[in-house]
């Protein structure tokens, strides 16, 4: 693997990574603001609340991944612009469109 191709994709991973998780955070916060009343009145074990967090999350995931994916390469190409990376690969011969193939 050459130095740039392994240098774009841990810079894409980073940042695909970080809003995942950042999703599913906020995700949780607010699902869980939204039933905490329903699990103190039926008081609900901790693990039932997981288990229930888990389960819609997963039905969820095809936003969040659709979503942090595209998160990811806005992230990683603002990022390029702004250093003048991109810049760089077109000077080293990299056309955009075999940079984004």
């Amino acid at each position: 693997m050459r130095r740039a191709t392994r240098y774009l994709l841990t810079s894409y991973i980073g940042a695909f990574g970080g809003s995942f998780i950042l999703f599913a955070c906020i995700y949780f916060l607010i699902d869980y603001s939204l039933n905490i009343k329903q699990f103190l009145s039926n008081d609900v074990v901790l693990i039932d609340v997981i288990i229930y967090f888990f389960s819609f999350y997963l039905m969820h995931l095809d936003f969040f991944l659709t979503l942090s994916l595209l998160l990811g390469a806005l992230h990683l190409l603002i990022n390029l612009k702004k250093r003048f990376e991109l810049l760089a690969f077109q000077a080293g011969g990299l056309s955009l469109k075999r940079f984004f193939a």
